[in-house]
């Protein structure tokens, strides 16, 4: 009898998702916005660093989940937050991003919010010292707000955090991305 009523179920909710409009679309995408990122290198703490970051993203969109490639840089000062040695004075972390990232929209007419997890290369470079490339996994949320057919405005929030070995030590970071931007479809 369960087994009976799953299939039902299954079956109804099937074709209730088949009987939506298709919203199906390719879209590209700039962004914009503020990076926090606390690096800590082999248990030793930076400061926090804030910057502007900016990117850009291409996806492609079928009911309420997108694929969405991105990429995104920001460029962190590095400073101890006790004494600096020598060779870490004005250190500047060149911090890169391309991924791939799915997104979960809930379906509403003009404001879209979203869920998001993705998985990608992260590059770390620390001119004098080291570039490091590693993958590792980020999680966000979001706000679409369709103006037109094809433009929507976006607000983000997204957590990165990856480790990556240099000569020195492990280098961990933890990057708190804040952005905004549009999207156009075709």
């Amino acid at each position: 009898m369960k087994r009976n009523l799953s299939v039902v179920l299954f079956v109804l909710g099937l074709v209730a998702v088949l009987s939506l409009p298709a919203e199906a679309g390719f879209y590209l995408g700039l962004q914009g916005g503020f990076s926090s990122q606390k690096a800590k290198l082999d248990g030793i703490s930076f400061d926090r660093d804030q910057t502007f970051l900016y990117g850009a993203r291409a996806g492609v969109s079928v009911l309420a989940l997108a694929l969405e490639v991105q990429w995104l840089q920001a460029v962190h000062n590095l400073d101890f937050q006790d004494i600096t040695p020598e060779m870490w004075k004005n250190r500047e972390l060149d911090y890169s991003h391309l991924g791939l990232c799915a997104k979960f929209f809930l379906p509403m007419p003009v404001l879209s919010p979203y869920l998001s997890v993705g998985y990608g290369y992260y590059w770390a470079h620390i001119p004098g010292v080291e570039t490091e490339k590693k993958t590792g996994f980020n999680a966000g949320a979001g706000l679409e707000i369709r103006l037109a057919r094809k433009f929507a405005l976006t607000a983000e929030a997204r957590y990165h955090r990856v480790g990556l070995g240099l000569d020195e030590g492990k280098l961990t970071l933890g990057n708190l991305a804040l952005s905004g931007g549009f999207n156009i479809y075709f």
